[in-house]
């Protein structure tokens, strides 16, 4: 084996490390990753958008709706017309909204949710260390209903869940009426574009669901406490003895959204007042019982004015409440066997890439042809594209490609300049002793390569007999 082509190799090898540790540190290869993953999602909600599952239903307090209510928004009236419209559909109603202080009609509105069979109220989790003088100190009533509705999952391995410091709440007689207390907290990606949202804020010695989970998991008749938290693989929702729901969460708890399509084509929804106005049809609020029969009616504000709306990876500007609507209809989907989510690319598949393209590298990168060099690369770099579509389209797994590629392409770009260096060495060397078109054609051919090689050989001398240099046509003495 030539020790010096080999040095060679693990030195290129060490070069592609080098440079894949830095990039990584520098979170090029994610930012790789996020953009691809951002092009494909934005593509797949063009060209085949998924529906949100049917159970859900929207309904949205937008600007048409605020400026029809007018003072009924404000006395909180609206919402008591809103609930008792639900509560004649059997259906659960999640409280996308804030009520601090007290209003004259709070009473009618307490009536009216009381008879809702089960209703997730949000409160706000202040992040543990951003308390400021902004935030007050829960009391002591808040405290102990907040204890109330903590869950206690089984945890496994170790994770980095936030950990609230205090809450923005609810007045106190509207958190009483509650099944279950939940946050509404979403945080963007460094770049500012919202891809993931937490399942849970620690709070003491528990838990505060996110209003998606908390709501989905109430429809499906489990408890909180009966969780499962593997950090950094996934969050177990038993069903039965032999029946569950993995949702794929990271080490912070945090759920990629599993966005299906655009809010504006979510075609089974309401409008806060035609439900509100629907108290007063009774034609109208028959068909809007049996279209919310047993139905997750997800209340949201969705006016400009409250600007509750950022950049996802399809849209500049989508209500931050769809985030909530997506990931409470992937759980129903996965609890009938339709599972949604987008899963993270498996460590093993990602080791194995790197050590194939290192081999593959060191190989051929010295070794070989310039046309299988070449074409084996070439076939590397368009089979792991390939694949990467493939466990897009087909397994929902979320794109995995900047750092495999980038070892592939450096890999083939240093072998090819070690390569040109090499050849052209050999080239200059056999120009002392033949023409330049026949070194051309010998490196081309890859005739020689100037390796010493020690052979046995019979070499024969010949000359023609007699043969003179002088000799003429005709001069004596020459035949």
């Amino acid at each position: 084996m030539n020790i010096k082509k080999l040095s060679a190799a693990f030195g290129f090898l060490a070069v592609v490390f080098l440079v894949f540790i830095v990039l990584r540190v520098s979170g090029f290869f994610p930012y790789c990753d996020t953009t691809l993953y951002d092009t494909l999602l934005k593509y797949t909600i063009d060209n085949s958008p998924r529906a949100m599952n049917p159970q859900i239903v929207p309904v949205d307090l937008n600007d048409k709706s605020e400026m029809n209510l007018g003072s009924r928004i404000d006395d909180r009236s609206a919402f008591g017309d809103l609930f008792s419209v639900i509560s004649h559909s059997d259906a659960y109603v999640a409280l996308d909204f804030i009520f601090r202080g007290e209003r004259e009609e709070d009473q009618y509105m307490l009536d009216a949710i009381s008879r809702v069979p089960h209703t997730i109220i949000a409160v706000v989790p202040v992040p543990e260390g951003r308390e400021n003088i902004s935030y007050r100190e829960l009391t002591p009533d808040e405290k102990t209903l907040l204890r109330k509705h903590l869950w206690r999952p089984r945890e496994f391995g170790s994770g980095h869940i936030p950990r609230a410091g205090t809450f923005v709440m609810p007045f106190i007689e509207l958190g009483e009426q509650a099944s279950q207390l939940a946050h509404i907290s979403i945080d963007p990606d460094s770049d500012g574009v919202y891809r993931r949202t937490p399942l849970f804020y620690a709070w003491e010695d528990g838990f505060i669901p996110s209003i998606s989970l908390a709501a989905a998991v109430a429809d499906l008749g489990v408890s909180g406490d009966d969780l499962e938290i593997h950090y950094g693989k996934e969050l177990i929702i038993p069903l039965g003895p032999d029946e569950k729901i993995s949702i794929p969460i990271d080490s912070t708890g945090s759920v990629v959204v599993p966005f299906g399509g655009k809010w504006e084509d979510t075609t089974h929804r309401y409008s806060f007042d035609t439900l509100v106005n629907a108290s007063r049809d009774q034609n109208v609020l028959n068909d809007v019982r049996n279209d919310l029969t047993q139905s997750l009616c997800f209340v949201a504000d969705t006016t400009f004015e409250k600007k509750d709306v950022g950049p996802v990876p399809f849209e500049k500007v989508y209500p931050l409440s769809g985030i909530h609507t997506w990931v409470a209809s992937a759980i129903f989907d996965a609890s009938v066997g339709e599972n949604s989510f987008f899963r993270e690319t498996p460590a093993m598949y990602r080791v194995v890439c790197l050590i194939l393209f290192s081999l593959v590298f060191l190989g051929l990168g010295i070794y070989g042809k310039d046309r299988i060099f070449h074409s084996v690369f070439a076939f590397c770099f368009l089979a792991f594209s390939g694949i990467t579509l493939y466990l897009w389209f087909f397994r929902r797994i979320m794109p995995w490609y900047g750092a495999g590629a980038f070892v592939i392409l450096l890999s083939w770009f240093l072998g090819f300049i070690y390569r040109f260096i090499g050849q052209r060495r050999r080239q200059t060397v056999l120009e002392r002793y033949v023409p330049r078109p026949v070194a051309q054609k010998l490196i081309s051919n890859q005739r020689t390569n100037l390796t010493p090689v020690y052979k046995e050989l019979t070499v024969m001398f010949s000359d023609i007999q007699a043969f003179n240099m002088e000799c003429g046509q005709g001069s004596p003495g020459c035949s």
